[in-house]
C-alpha cells in the first residue's frame, strides 16, 4: 500500500509504502523545523496502526535539511532501536 502525503505547506511531502514488516519512506521537499514535528507525528502514527520491524528512509529527493531535519534523522534512527526495527536510508 502506497500513500503521498503533503504533511506541511512548505513543499515538503512523504510517500509511504507499507508492505509486510517493512516501511519504506520516501522523503521530498525541505525538512526543516517545521516540517520536522510533522515527520516525526507520522512516523508515530504509522508505527502505531503497523508492525515495523525494518524502515527505509529514501533521502534522494531532499532538497534542504536544516540543523532541525538532522536532528530529527537522529531521532528517527533511534526509536527504531527502541522498536527493535532496521532502518536504513
Amino acid at each position: 500500500m502506497s500513500e503521498r502525503r503533503h504533511i506541511v505547506p512548505s513543499g515538503f511531502e512523504t510517500q509511504v509504502r507499507h508492505q509486510g514488516s517493512s516501511l519504506d519512506v520516501a522523503l521530498a521537499g525541505e525538512l526543516d523545523m517545521a516540517s520536522t514535528f510533522k515527520l516525526e507525528a507520522e512516523l508515530e502514527r504509522l508505527w502505531a496502526e503497523h508492525e515495523v520491524h525494518r524502515l527505509v528512509l529514501d533521502l534522494g529527493d531532499l532538497t534542504f535539511v536544516d540543523s532541525a531535519g538532522l536532528g530529527a534523522l537522529i531521532a528517527i534512527r533511534e526509536q527504531t532501536r527502541k522498536f527493535k526495527a532496521i532502518s536504513r536510508g
